[in-house]
């Protein structure tokens, strides 16, 4: 009888780790739905064991953005990077200091009082010639530790950009700090850590 308690007790366990994990990989397929298929089509399309996702839209202290991240097998790391590489139109070392940053200064201290440099003078000194804007990830990866809050140890591999208001739906009037002439846009790719096998797939839209 104890013995069929226990297996009954794990059934129970196992039966709510799935619905739970189905009811997340629910959401995560929703929510990829909701943005346009130019910049998600890159993203995975359901949720594997190990993964972790963040979304915004437009408040008043950030940009529509999703990112999902994702620890792969060694075999399917190697295979997923190799898939994509063809897609790469820049590509950034995550501690570059010249990386241009939506929304840089958010940080989770400062949800409600993030510096704003409107004036034209200071905006352009954001600018890095021949740079797309990258997302700063301090939703996905808590730990601030270089300016767009990965690890060193991070590549920044963009897939696509545009300027421009084409999304309109997704449209907020902040310039995000970033330089004059690229007020309206969006931009989408991957950072990928080699070293932990790990992908975080990112879109964003401003």
């Amino acid at each position: 009888m104890r013995k069929f308690k226990i297996i009954l007790l794990l059934s129970i366990v196992a039966f709510s780790c799935q619905n739970s994990f189905q009811k997340t990989n629910n959401k995560y397929k929703n929510t990829l739905k909701k943005f346009p298929n130019e910049l998600s089509k890159y993203f995975p399309k359901e949720l594997s064991d190990s993964f972790n996702f963040s979304e915004s839209y437009n408040t008043k202290y950030s940009p529509v953005s999703f990112k999902a991240k994702f620890i792969y097998k060694k075999s399917e790391f190697e295979n997923k990077i190799k898939s994509l590489n063809d897609f790469v139109l820049k590509e950034y070392k995550s501690n570059d200091p010249n990386l241009l940053i939506i929304n840089p200064f958010y940080n989770l201290k400062n949800d409600f009082d993030i510096p704003w440099l409107n004036e034209n003078n200071k905006r352009q000194q954001l600018f890095s010639k021949d740079y797309i804007p990258v997302p700063n990830f301090i939703d996905i990866n808590r730990k601030t530790r270089n300016k767009c809050n990965l690890s060193d140890d991070y590549v920044i591999k963009v897939f696509e950009f545009e300027k421009g208001n084409k999304w309109k739906e997704f449209h907020n009037d902040s310039n995000w700090n970033l330089p004059i002439g690229y007020e309206d846009g969006a931009s989408s790719g991957i950072a990928v850590n080699s070293k932990k096998r790990t992908i975080i797939y990112w879109l964003s839209i401003w």
